[in-house]
C-alpha cells in the first residue's frame, strides 16, 4: 500500500490539518447534477449534491487568487525552509511554487514546498508531470487532448464500494482528467450550447484481471458512462483557466468517485467513439435524452463485477478508465486512457476499501498492463478504415510437462476495441492442418442495466459465447448474429474479449484476421478483413526445412532449422545493424507513429516519422531493448541451452533433462526454478507480493513487500516516490535525505 509522506500525520492535532488536505487536493470537484449549479467543497466532503455554496470561489483561478492573498504575505514564515503556516513570506516565490503545488498555501508550506527545483524558471510546463529537462507535452495545431491523470487513490473516497446483489459487486472510481492540448475543449452541461448532444466527454470505467500465474488478462467488469459537464479547471499543466462550459488548456477537471457512479449515468449503445452520429451522418458523439440505467439501486450503472470474478487468490487487479471525447482530432484519442493497478476489497461483502498499488500508467490501455508484467507480451495496434482502432495483446508461453513426453504450448490472445464503431465478430488464427489444439476457450464481459437493443427492451447486448470452430487454416472464433442482430454479442468499443488454445506446436509468426461486425454504412452484418500478424501454432510435420530444430538435428545436419538461433526480429532485441526498425519489427523496436506528428517517434534503421537510434532512452524502455551491436547468432542441437536460445527457439536444448532444481536456476529472483518427475525444468512466475520470497514482484513495493528494499538516494530521477529512499519524488527527483 503506498502513501503520500505528506499525509502521514502523527499527532492528533495534526489530524485535522490532514482532513483539510485532504479535502482540498482530492474533493474539490462536488459536480451536481442541476445543470449551470456547482459547488466546490473545500470543507466539507460530505456537502450533498445540489446544496449552494456560499461565499466560496467560482473557478479554480478564484481560488488560487484567494489562497494567494490570504496566504503570500510578509506576516507568512519563511520561504526557504518548512514554516508550519500556509504559504510564506515572499510573494513571488509563494505565487510560483502555489501554482506548481498549492498544498503549499492551502495547507502548509513544508519541507517539499521549500525545497530546491520546484520551480523550473522559464519553463512552460511543471517538470513532475512529464520528467527532468522534459518539454511540455502539449499539441500543436489549436486542438485539445485530453488525458487521464487520475484514478481513485488511496484515500477512503477515491473509490466507492456499493456491495454486493445476487453475486455481483458494484465500485466506481474517481477520476482526474487533464487538457494537455492547444485548445479549450468543449465541457458543457445537458441541455447548453450549440450542440446538446455531444459538447461534454462520456468516462467510461473498467476492470481487469491478471491471472495468477500470469498467463490471462481477461477484462471482467465494466460501468455505464457518466456525463460529465461544467469543468473545474483545475491546476494540471499551467491551467488557463475559463469558464465551466470549456477545459481550458493546460487544466484539469475532477469527478468523485460517487459522482461516476450515481449521477448523469448513459448507457454504452448510443456511443459512436469515432465522433459520427449514428446514423453515419453528422458530428455527434452520442444521442440525448439517454436512458437512465434498470436494476437493483445499489449495482445498477456502476463499475459491475461477479463476485466469481474476484475471488481468485493471488490474480492481480487493475482500474482502467476512458474519456470519450468529441472535439479532439481523431487521431488523438488513443491517449484518453490510463490505467492503475489496485487492491481489491475482501469477499463477502467487498465494501472495505479498494486501494491503488502504485502510479497510473497515463496515455495506454490496461493491456499495457498486462505488457508491463510480462514483457514478452505483445501489443499490436490495428487501424480500420475509419480511423477506429483494435488492439492486438499476445503471449505465448509452454505448458509444464504432464510426464507424457509430448510438449504443449498454451497461445493467449486479448483483443480490445479502444473505439472503432465497426466493431468486430469474428477474430481468427491460421493453425496448420497437422496441429493439435486443447482447452479452447473464449472470455467476453457483460453488459448490464439495460444496456442493449431495442432501447425500449430494457435488455442487455446478448451475452452468448463465441463458438469455436476450425477449419480452412483457420482456428476461428465468430459471434452468434440470433434472432436480433442489433443485440448481438459484438466486440463493441470500449471492451476486451479472449481468445485460447493449448497446441502441441511452438509458436510463429503467423497471420491473424478480425471481421468487422458493421458495413461502412454503420449497419450489420460487414466481411470487412482486418489483416495482422500474430504468434501461432507452426507445423508439426518434421524434418529439416519445418524451421524447427528436431531432436537428432544440429548446425552441420540442418543449418536452416538449427543455426542463427536467436538473430533477427522477435528475438526480443532491436537491431538497426540488421534493418529493424517500428514498422519492419513491431515486436522488437520500440514506436509511436500515431498521433500529433511532433510525438511521434520510430526507434531503429531510420524509417517512418521521427527516426531515433538506440542511444535515444525511448527505444531501451517500456520494456523494450535497443543495441547497434547485433546478438551473436547460438547453435542449436549441441545439448547445450546457451546464449539466446530459450525453450521457444531452441526446445531441444533448453528443455533437456535436469536432475535437481538447482539444474534449472535461471538466475531470476522471480521465477520459481523446479526440476519435475520427468527430468524437464520448470520456471513459474512470481507475481504476489509477499515478503521473504527474494522478489519484488511487477506492481509491489517496499510498503507491501521488504524484499523491495532498493531505493534510489537524493536527487535521483524517480517517478514515484515509492522508489525513493526519503520515500519522496518531486520534479521527478528524489527529494529529502
Amino acid at each position: 500500500m503506498l502513501f503520500n509522506t505528506r499525509l502521514i500525520l502523527a499527532s492528533a492535532a495534526v489530524s485535522v490539518l490532514f482532513v483539510f488536505a485532504f479535502v482540498s487536493r482530492n474533493l474539490r470537484a462536488e459536480h451536481t447534477n442541476d445543470a449551470g449549479t456547482r459547488s466546490i467543497d473545500l470543507a466539507n466532503a460530505e456537502r450533498s449534491a445540489g446544496e449552494p455554496s456560499m461565499g466560496e470561489p467560482s473557478s479554480s483561478a478564484q481560488r488560487r487568487a484567494m489562497a494567494d492573498k490570504l496566504s503570500c504575505t510578509p506576516e507568512a514564515g519563511p520561504c526557504d525552509q518548512a514554516n508550519g503556516t500556509p504559504g510564506c513570506d515572499d510573494s513571488e516565490c509563494c505565487n510560483s511554487v502555489c501554482d506548481l503545488d498549492p498544498y503549499c498555501c492551502d495547507v502548509a508550506w513544508d519541507e517539499l514546498c521549500a525545497g530546491p527545483n520546484e520551480i523550473v524558471p522559464g519553463a512552460s510546463c511543471v517538470e513532475r508531470f512529464n520528467g527532468p529537462g522534459q518539454p511540455c507535452e502539449t499539441t500543436a495545431g489549436g486542438t485539445p487532448d485530453i488525458i487521464v491523470v487520475g484514478i481513485g487513490g488511496n484515500f477512503i473516497t477515491s473509490y466507492t464500494e456499493y456491495g454486493v446483489v445476487d453475486g455481483i459487486a458494484a465500485f466506481s472510481s474517481g477520476t482526474t482528467a487533464c487538457n494537455m492540448g492547444a485548445a479549450e475543449a468543449e465541457w458543457m452541461n445537458e441541455g447548453s450550447g450549440p450542440n446538446t448532444t455531444n459538447s461534454h466527454p462520456l468516462i467510461a470505467q473498467n476492470m481487469y484481471r491478471l491471472s495468477p500465474d500470469g498467463r490471462q488478462f481477461e477484462m471482467i467488469g465494466m460501468s455505464w458512462l457518466k456525463h460529465g459537464f461544467c469543468a473545474l479547471n483545475e491546476f494540471c499543466n499551467s491551467c488557463q483557466a475559463t469558464d465551466c462550459s470549456t477545459l481550458g488548456i493546460g487544466c484539469a477537471d475532477t469527478y468523485t468517485a460517487n459522482r461516476n457512479g450515481t449521477t448523469a449515468l448513459g448507457p454504452r449503445r448510443d456511443v459512436n467513439p469515432l465522433g459520427v452520429d449514428l446514423d453515419g451522418t453528422g458530428a455527434g458523439t452520442h444521442t440525448h435524452p439517454y436512458a437512465h440505467p434498470a436494476g437493483d439501486d445499489i449495482i445498477r450503472g456502476k463499475l459491475q463485477v461477479h463476485t466469481a470474478d474476484l475471488d481468485q487468490p493471488g490474480a492481480v487487479y487493475f482500474v482502467e478508465i476512458h474519456y470519450v471525447t468529441h472535439d479532439e482530432p481523431l487521431a488523438l484519442r488513443g491517449n484518453n486512457l490510463s490505467w492503475v493497478q489496485v487492491q481489491m476489497p475482501s469477499a463477502p461483502s467487498y465494501t472495505d476499501h479498494i486501494v491503488n498499488v502504485g502510479p497510473e500508467a497515463q496515455e495506454q490501455s490496461a493491456l499495457h498492463a498486462w505488457q508491463a508484467s510480462d514483457t514478452g507480451v505483445v501489443v499490436t495496434p490495428v487501424y480500420d478504415a475509419d480511423g477506429g482502432l483494435f488492439e492486438v495483446a499476445y503471449r505465448v508461453t509452454p505448458n509444464p510437462p504432464d510426464g507424457s513426453g509430448i510438449f504443449t504450448w498454451h497461445y493467449e490472445y486479448a483483443v480490445h476495441n479502444m473505439h472503432s464503431h465497426r466493431a468486430a465478430r469474428s477474430f481468427r488464427v491460421a493453425v496448420p492442418a497437422d496441429v493439435t489444439l486443447s482447452n479452447v476457450g473464449f472470455h467476453d464481459v457483460d453488459y448490464h442495466s439495460g444496456d442493449g437493443l431495442p432501447v425500449d427492451g430494457g435488455i442487455n447486448f446478448d451475452g452468448t459465447n463465441w463458438a469455436a470452430t476450425l477449419a480452412n487454416g483457420f482456428s476461428e472464433w465468430q459471434m452468434d448474429f440470433g434472432s436480433n442482430s442489433d443485440n448481438a454479442n459484438a466486440l463493441r468499443w470500449g471492451t476486451t474479449y479472449n481468445f485460447r488454445f493449448d497446441a502441441d506446436t511452438p509458436p510463429t509468426e503467423a497471420p491473424a484476421e478480425l471481421v468487422h461486425f458493421r458495413n461502412a454504412a454503420g449497419t450489420p452484418p460487414a466481411n470487412d478483413v482486418l489483416a495482422l500478424a500474430v504468434l501461432g501454432p507452426s507445423s508439426a510435420l518434421p524434418g529439416c526445412g519445418d524451421l524447427i530444430c528436431d531432436l537428432g538435428e544440429n548446425c552441420e545436419t540442418c543449418p536452416s532449422d538449427c543455426a542463427n538461433i536467436g538473430m533477427g526480429c522477435g528475438n526480443g532485441l532491436c537491431e538497426p545493424a540488421l534493418g529493424e526498425d517500428c514498422l519492419s519489427c513491431l515486436s522488437d523496436c520500440r514506436g509511436k507513429q500515431n498521433g500529433e506528428t511532433n510525438h511521434q517517434y520510430c526507434c531503429g534503421d531510420e524509417a517512418g516519422q521521427n527516426p531515433i537510434g538506440c542511444d535515444d532512452g525511448r527505444c531501451s524502455s517500456g520494456g523494450f531493448q535497443c543495441s547497434d551491436e547485433p546478438v551473436e547468432a547460438s547453435c542449436c542441437g549441441n545439448e547445450v541451452c546457451e546464449g539466446v536460445e530459450d525453450e521457444f527457439n531452441c526446445a531441444v536444448d533448453c528443455l533437456g533433462p535436469c536432475l535437481e532444481n538447482a539444474d534449472c536456476d535461471d538466475s531470476e529472483d522471480c521465477t520459481i526454478d523446479a526440476c519435475l518427475p520427468d527430468g524437464t525444468c520448470q520456471h513459474t512466475a512470481i507475481v504476489a507480493c509477499e515478503t521473504g520470497d527474494g522478489c519484488c514482484a511487477p506492481g509491489c513495493d517496499s510498503n507491501i513487500d521488504l524484499d523491495c528494499t532498493a531505493c534510489l538516494p537524493k536527487n535521483s530521477a524517480c517517478t514515484a516516490g515509492s522508489q525513493c529512499c526519503s520515500n519522496k519524488c518531486r520534479g521527478g527527483i528524489c527529494r529529502g535525505s
